[in-house]
């Protein structure tokens, strides 16, 4: 959500990375508002809608306010932040960012195209949270974003007890990308993500993953 040159965010924090390659880091995660899905389980609603507290940012504020906490890892999330109307910001963003050594994670979803963002940054990771059935957005994902994903890259599904067909589907495209297997907090049968991890133990780019940070804090704990 852009207006006068400024985007409207959520939320700026430092914490731990609580999943992928940098699980476990201290991170400085920058949560914009605006979504364009609404996944029957997911944790940041609040990022849908303006808040009291949202405020609004320009790359400059932006990037002042991201030096203001010593830590060179960021990871840009939301909501949506790679919506078609947030280009113009996030592409100044993320290039002052890299200017600047930061290493940029940015967490997306499979319904926002990713051929621009892939061929313009090459050295940011693309992690894409790929919508499976029981999040009733499966429909709006974009298969052509599998093949963008190079190997430095993550693909997140996060899965119930119902979902594990469309992890076969994932691990069966045409993608580079890392498979991260993650739970619909308390609404999965653990023990069958390990057993599936098994069962394809000859496919090298599939791994399992849970939620960092809902183990340290409270699960529905923001800021964190």
């Amino acid at each position: 959500m852009v207006k006068n040159n400024k985007i409207l965010v959520s939320e700026i924090f430092e914490s731990i990375d609580g999943e992928g390659y940098h699980a476990g880091k201290p991170t400085v995660f920058f949560r914009t508002v605006g979504c364009n899905l609404r996944c029957s389980w997911c944790d940041s609603k609040y990022t849908f809608n303006a808040e009291e507290n949202s405020k609004w940012y320009s790359v400059f504020d932006a990037m002042e306010k991201v030096r203001s906490f010593g830590i060179k890892h960021i990871t840009i999330t939301g909501g949506e932040p790679l919506l078609e109307e947030n280009k113009e910001w996030m592409t100044s963003f993320i290039e002052d960012l890299l200017l600047e050594g930061f290493d940029v994670d940015i967490e997306t979803n499979g319904a926002v195209n990713l051929l621009y963002w892939k061929e313009k940054f090459q050295d940011v990771v693309f992690i894409m949270d790929w919508k499976a059935p029981v999040s009733k957005m499966n429909q709006f994902m974009i298969e052509d974003n599998l093949s963008y994903l190079d190997e430095g890259d993550i693909i997140k599904i996060v899965v119930t007890d119902d979902d594990f067909d469309e992890a076969e589907k994932i691990i069966n495209s045409d993608t580079w990308a890392e498979i991260y297997i993650s739970p619909v907090f308390n609404q999965v049968t653990m023990n069958k993500i390990p057993e599936f991890i098994l069962k394809h133990k000859d496919c090298e780019n599939l791994r399992c993953q849970v939620q960092l940070h809902k183990i340290f804090w409270e699960p529905d704990k923001r800021g964190v």
